[in-house]
């Protein structure tokens, strides 16, 4: 089979609905199946993923890590490419599958970032040519410090099944596993692309307490990344805590000294990392 689509869920039965509703609508000329990693959800998603001909499989609540859950998903899939897909994730137009797979025809390929519409400097920059990620022409501390938003994003991107038997991913980091993986992959001889004309929109929606978490979580796990792969922490360091007082609009709106304090919080976080 050329091509599996994994889609991890826990009670997003209606974001599945819409999800799997975009994925129908794709018109392909070569066969592709879908998986549905459920964790055990109680809501009716099991019934909505098996409505649109998914097979669906079960990750116990208790076994869950994101690179668990991908290494768990992807062991169920048969095709030469794995679509890694979000239950909030909405392909555009019915042409994405075909443009996907389309990417991996140079064999060196081994990733693919699809592009986000929200992020409007990738989107202008895939009306041109993707953007080739290569180990050979950076090292990787240097990809990690410059181009970690060209990074895999689980939410939306594929991989190369026989790439991944190779290079499982990390089971146990908190967050950022795909981006992890992608550094592996590079350093292993692989290419990833990204700005690729393969269009999504991602409609989850975060309410305060959730994006900060969010944050912090990510921007731990990237220090635990580059403390694995790169040498000079200093410079990174520095950038990360840059990037843990950044603010986002929902900050901005409260009173000063509550900002304040969300940013000293992140940054103690930051600083508390054996580095």
């Amino acid at each position: 089979m050329k091509l599996s689509i994994l889609i991890r869920n826990l009670n997003e039965a209606e974001a599945l609905r819409h999800a799997l509703k975009a994925v129908r609508r794709q018109k392909p000329a070569f066969d592709y199946e879908i998986i549905v990693l459920d964790n055990e959800s109680t809501d009716h998603s099991r019934e909505i993923a098996s409505e649109y001909g998914c097979i669906v499989k079960t990750l116990k609540r208790d076994e869950f890590t994101y690179g668990h859950a991908l290494n768990t998903g992807l062991s169920y899939t048969s095709g030469e490419i794995v679509l890694l897909l979000s239950s909030h994730s909405i392909l555009i137009n019915e042409h994405f599958l075909t443009n996907l797979v389309g990417y991996f025809e140079d064999p060196k390929v081994g990733a693919v970032r699809c592009t986000r519409l929200s992020n409007r400097k990738q989107l202008f920059a895939s009306f041109d040519q993707p953007v080739k990620v290569d180990a050979g022409k950076k090292e990787i501390g240097k990809i990690l410090r410059e181009d970690w938003d060209l990074l895999l994003y689980a939410t939306c991107s594929a991989i190369r099944r026989n790439v991944w038997e190779k290079i499982p991913f990390h089971k146990t980091i908190e967050s950022n596993e795909e981006k992890l993986w992608n550094l592996q992959m590079l350093k292993a001889g692989y290419q990833s692309l990204a700005m690729t004309s393969c269009y999504f929109m991602y409609v989850k929606d975060r309410d305060l307490r959730q994006s900060l978490n969010f944050d912090y979580v990510m921007t731990l796990s990237k220090a635990r990344i580059a403390k694995d792969t790169v040498t000079e922490f200093t410079s990174l360091k520095e950038q990360l805590i840059g990037a843990a007082m950044r603010p986002w609009n929902e900050i901005k709106k409260l009173p000063k000294r509550i900002r304040f304090a969300f940013k000293l919080h992140k940054i103690r976080k930051i600083e508390q990392i054996d580095w």
